[in-house]
């Protein structure tokens, strides 16, 4: 993107945040036809009184990934906790206590065969068991 296509890109969205009814039919028209779409569709949203694009719930973006111990409920938005994923880390969380590495922990559990939260592998990353013992509050050494 060469500096003018960012000037104007810039000079849309200010004017689409104002509520500007030019700036959007200005907008499609200098991006029709381009590869970057998302620039097309934000500036294609409805815009609210505070500056900002206004979404629904069903246009909201899930951010990430559902963290281990826990599943979606039926709503999709709600985490509700996994019994044997929590015994994991209940489990994690001892082996830590005992003094163990975090490289002894994934092995632990690679060799006991538990599977990841993805289950595309069962072998355990010490990164993987880090994440789960920062995220998770515990009393741990």
């Amino acid at each position: 993107m060469n500096r003018n296509e960012r000037q104007t890109r810039r000079e849309l969205s200010v004017a689409l945040r104002r509520g500007d009814a030019r700036a959007e039919s200005k907008a499609n028209a200098t991006y029709r036809g381009k590869s970057d779409v998302s620039v097309t569709r934000q500036m294609s949203r409805p815009i609210d009184r505070s500056g900002t694009t206004a979404l629904n719930a069903s246009q909201a973006p899930s951010i990430g990934s559902v963290p281990y111990g826990f599943d979606l409920a039926d709503d999709g938005a709600t985490l509700v906790p996994n019994e044997s994923e929590q015994a994991v880390i209940a489990d994690i969380r001892s082996m830590r206590t005992a003094g163990k590495k975090l490289k002894q922990i994934a092995k632990a559990l690679t060799e006991r065969g538990i599977p990841t939260k993805t289950g595309r592998s069962a072998r355990w990353s010490h990164q993987a068991v880090a994440r789960i013992l920062n995220r998770t509050p515990w009393t741990g050494v």
